[in-house]
């Protein structure tokens, strides 16, 4: 008995609450009443990417842990300290070189770029013309195949020499590696 009041007292309730919201919404339609609130939704900012998915954190330097002050340290990996920059010029906001500090704009993770490159090229012949015209020098080398780590100066802008691999023509492709936690999906 207790459950059958309480169901059509709800019913009840109900109904008046959807023939006032009705009311009140041809009111509004029919320009009689101004809505109460109006909700003003801001995007948010979108985060540039300088490379692939990855900012480019000119603020930021890695260095290492030894020779770094204690209060400067903001991360420690391995051996590496993730520390601010006291100043930075223009040219290292806009150049992707080795030991820069990236940020993954879809993860937020910082990472370091490595300045190594995996290449995959068209013919192992062409590997010393690639050295020589490149100034990389080869880390690593898988047998049989035309797998090739390779590493490249130190002041070298990487964006540039990615541009100038995949022109040349000699390599199937290139990718650059960046030293980042990875997240996996199990």
């Amino acid at each position: 008995m207790k459950k059958s009041i309480l169901f059509i007292c709800l019913a009840a309730t109900l109904s008046m609450s959807c023939a006032a919201q009705t009311i009140e919404r041809s009111k509004i339609n029919n320009g009689e009443l101004k809505p109460k609130s109006t909700l003003k939704v801001e995007k948010p900012e979108m985060n540039t990417a300088d490379y692939g998915v990855y900012r480019i954190m000119s603020d930021l330097t890695v260095s290492p842990v030894n020779l770094t002050d204690p209060e400067q340290i903001i991360a420690v990996s391995g051996n590496e300290a993730l520390v601010r920059k006291t100043s930075s010029s223009s040219d290292d906001k806009q150049k992707l070189r080795p030991n820069t500090v990236v940020k993954n704009t879809l993860s937020g993770e910082l990472g370091v770029v490595s300045g190594n490159l995996l290449l995959v090229v068209k013919d192992a012949s062409a590997l010393s013309a690639l050295q020589a015209e490149h100034n990389l020098t080869v880390v690593s080398q898988t047998a049989g195949t035309n797998l090739v780590l390779m590493k490249a100066a130190d002041n070298t802008d990487l964006q540039l020499l990615l541009e100038q691999l995949k022109a040349s023509g000699l390599v199937k492709s290139v990718k650059l590696d960046i030293a980042e936690k990875r997240y996996i999906n199990r």
